[in-house]
């Protein structure tokens, strides 16, 4: 069994209602929606949500709202306090539980279905796999050992000072990796090992820098927008 889970609070402070902004003819929310369909992998599709616009939204187009108490549905809340929920939801519902879940956030829209069916294919390839996350290489300019802390006279600092000065060319810097925003895990794993990527983790390496926006801003969201207009994703 393979569910969806989205993960749609309200409240957010640097865009008001985010996850009901237009990207296109559709609301962040409903494209999100509209990718896990896509895909045709999930036995099952929820959207926890402590918004009742967001619920109802996602009992018309078919996907089981699952009502989430503001009380973790706050700025500093985290993902994993929306999963333990939807556990408890799960149980008390008597719904069968699932094998693996993916945890999908509407600010990143741009996931793609040949995405979803990659991280299936590693947990089938690797059996012992408790977590696959997506990635995205970062170009050498924003290399971990190129990062610069500044004093309060702007004097510039190295974090990784020692490895920076072994590293100075770069071919000879690691390959390093941001999170695409895209994650799956076996529940069972998660509330062995209370967490979001339980042990052992596996990638699956994104080619396209457009699956890694993740909408905060203003600027993102009108990113999101151009993007949406003129690259074909």
């Amino acid at each position: 069994m393979i569910y969806a889970l989205v993960t749609a609070r309200k409240g957010s402070k640097g865009i008001k209602n985010k996850n009901l902004k237009k990207i296109g003819k559709l609301s962040l929310l409903e494209k999100t929606f509209k990718i896990i369909k896509k895909s045709n992998v999930f036995d099952k599709k929820f959207c926890s949500s402590n918004c009742s616009k967001i619920l109802n939204i996602s009992k018309k187009n078919k996907i089981y709202p699952v009502k989430r108490p503001s009380i973790i549905s706050k700025d500093k809340s985290h993902s994993i306090e929306a999963i333990y929920h939807f556990y408890e939801f799960l149980v008390k519902k008597k719904i069968k539980m699932p094998k693996i879940i993916f945890l999908f956030q509407p600010t990143s829209p741009f996931v793609k279905t040949d995405t979803i069916k990659k991280i299936l294919k590693t947990y089938a390839k690797y059996p012992k796999t408790n977590s696959v996350i997506s990635v995205y290489k970062i170009n050498n300019k924003y290399n971990f050992v190129n990062q610069r802390i500044l004093d309060k006279k702007n004097e510039v600092k190295f974090l990784f000072e020692k490895k920076r000065s072994k590293m100075f060319r770069r071919q000879d810097k690691p390959d390093v990796y941001v999170h695409g925003n895209l994650f799956s895990f076996k529940l069972n794993q998660l509330l062995n090992q209370k967490n979001i990527t339980p042990k052992p983790i596996r990638a699956v390496k994104l080619k396209s820098f457009y699956e890694t926006i993740d909408i905060d801003t203003y600027e993102d969201l009108n990113l999101a927008k151009i993007i949406d207009q003129n690259v074909k994703i």
